[in-house]
């Protein structure tokens, strides 16, 4: 059996053979090339993960900047629609309430109506430019020639009148908007009724 004395012996004595360098280079070459190795998998991890961390703030910086754009603007639509006058009057007034729901003044603001009984037009009309403050509503009135014919038709349910408000405005941090609002005659409650309403960006 050998003891450590003489396997202590034999290293010394291959060290110091001819075969002895090449094997020592051999294996430092190879813990070098694995050492290098792990650092390599070591560094591309911590860009990959830096990398990752820099699209999640940016990410997160687009959320809020979004946020604030949603909440920092005006919010502009039709609040109220009523006749104004009787049933049996030859020119109903038709009045529409304009409403800013936003937080933000609504700048050049135009208002297109349009109402028709069947295929009849019977307004049609585009109001100029104006500013809508939030809390401040402005209202909108127009007359619809209305006849016996057309009176008795809407009570007979033959022919529906349906109309439709078209907003467009512009908020002061940027962005064009419009709205569209629709609405029709209730026969039963002799007045007019919102059908449908959505806002969308304009391009």
């Amino acid at each position: 059996m050998q003891t450590p004395f003489d396997l202590w012996t034999a290293f010394k004595a291959w060290t110091a053979s001819a075969s002895a360098p090449v094997w020592i280079s051999a294996v430092a070459t190879i813990a070098y090339t694995i050492v290098t190795g792990i650092l390599l998998s070591v560094t591309k991890g911590a860009s990959r993960a830096a990398s990752k961390s820099a699209d999640a703030a940016k990410v997160s910086a687009d959320i809020a900047r979004e946020s604030f754009a949603a909440t920092q603007r005006p919010y502009v639509g039709i609040s109220k629609t009523r006749l104004e006058n009787d049933f049996n009057a030859e020119r109903w007034i038709l009045m529409l309430q304009l409403d800013n729901f936003g937080s933000l003044p609504a700048n050049d603001v135009t208002l297109t109506v349009r109402v028709a009984l069947g295929d009849e037009v019977l307004l049609d009309v585009k109001e100029p430019p104006i500013e809508i403050f939030p809390r401040s509503p402005s209202q909108f009135r127009g007359e619809i020639p209305v006849n016996r014919r057309s009176r008795d038709s809407l009570s007979e349910h033959s022919r529906v009148m349906t109309g439709s408000a078209v907003i467009t405005y512009d908020a002061p941090l940027g962005g064009s908007f419009e709205h569209r609002t629709e609405f029709k005659f209730n026969m039963q409650r002799q007045g007019f009724e919102i059908t449908a309403a959505r806002t969308s960006t304009r391009i």
